[in-house]
């Protein structure tokens, strides 16, 4: 069948034995027992088809079909039904399910549908995977316009994106946020990541790139890009109204500069109020500014930046994020340490 990515939604053991057995030796082949996990993994990549059965919660196989149009990545997914045994009711095919299998099934059985229907959800998926490429690159292309001023900050954009997904799909696999912090917000969060300092175009290259401290009047210059990116996705916005995403640019461009404790800007408010996405990008963004060379100073050792974020949870970064960043710190210092090694080669 060639590479495929299959997710099973299900809690039937029996079932879940027979897919591990056929599909796992051959492709990408992943289970949840509901569908909010699935719609976690699914943050990892998104399947080619999902087989839907019965849950641990109870819910049967059509209403877990129901729950998946609630998830945006997985809403498009081709869908086959698993359907109990003698059970009643009829299920029409359709653009989404597209077709049923009774249990217990065989492994020829499973074999046989999928091999009708995963050539066309490959093809869909990559479609839909080359408009998600382009729309991304259009905006990682606004963004760099900032970044290419300024040598030293060259991969700031792609790192502090990367940081931004680690840190809030912590968050949201441990729970601490509740249903505040949900998969399209994460999903959104490491798209909108890179426009987090667009608003530095309006700011000069006098300032931006001034080697020594700034004075106060420099710096009241600086924190109005806080301010112009605000007013630059909100352009965005009313050109691409379907891009979810944009109001979550928005929130990071304003407030990523907070602080839990209500003494950053622009606008001083604190705690809750300042939204996760901005308490997550405020990790990122620092810690980026720690451990990379910038034009007023050398990089920090990673222990040092370490020290200096986890010592700051409750004053300067909400504490959630600060234990979230302890967890995948191995993970961001990876990749802060081999972006410093080829930018020295």
């Amino acid at each position: 069948m060639g590479e495929y990515r299959i997710l099973y939604i299900g809690d039937v053991s029996e079932e879940r034995d027979v897919l591990t057995r056929v599909l796992s030796a051959d492709g990408d082949f992943a289970w949840a027992a509901s569908v909010h996990e699935a719609s976690i993994k699914s943050l990892r990549g998104a399947p080619d088809i999902i087989l839907v059965s019965r849950t641990a919660d109870g819910a049967s196989a059509d209403e877990n079909g129901e729950r998946l149009l609630e998830y945006k990545r997985l809403a498009p997914v081709s869908v086959i039904v698993i359907k109990p045994e003698g059970a009643d009711g009829a299920y029409d095919l359709n653009d989404r399910i597209v077709d049923v299998i009774e249990a217990p099934f065989t492994e020829e059985e499973i074999l046989r549908s999928l091999r009708v229907h995963l050539n066309i959800a490959r093809r869909d998926r990559a479609l839909r995977e080359q408009v998600d490429t382009l729309q991304q690159g259009l905006i990682t292309s606004i963004s760099e316009m900032v970044e290419c001023r300024d040598e030293d900050t060259g991969g700031h954009i792609a790192r502090t994106s990367r940081y931004v997904t680690l840190l809030s799909m912590e968050l949201l696999e441990s729970g601490v946020y509740g249903d505040r912090l949900t998969v399209e917000d994460v999903e959104r969060m490491g798209r909108a990541a890179p426009l987090h300092d667009i608003g530095k175009v309006g700011v000069s290259d006098a300032i931006l790139l001034k080697p020594g401290p700034l004075t106060d009047e420099e710096f009241a210059a600086m924190k109005k890009h806080t301010l112009i990116g605000e007013v630059m996705i909100e352009r965005l916005m009313r050109d691409m109204p379907s891009q979810k995403y944009l109001s979550v640019a928005r929130e990071i461009a304003i407030t990523h500069h907070e602080k839990y404790d209500g003494s950053g800007y622009p606008y001083g408010i604190s705690g809750e109020d300042i939204p996760i996405s901005g308490r997550v990008m405020a990790v990122a963004d620092v810690y980026d500014a720690l451990v990379a060379d910038r034009v007023y100073r050398k990089a920090m050792s990673q222990e040092k930046a370490y020290n200096i974020i986890t010592e700051s949870g409750g004053s300067h970064f909400d504490p959630h994020v600060v234990e979230a960043f302890k967890d995948v710190f191995d993970m961001m210092s990876a990749i802060a340490v081999n972006a410093n090694e080829r930018n020295k080669t």
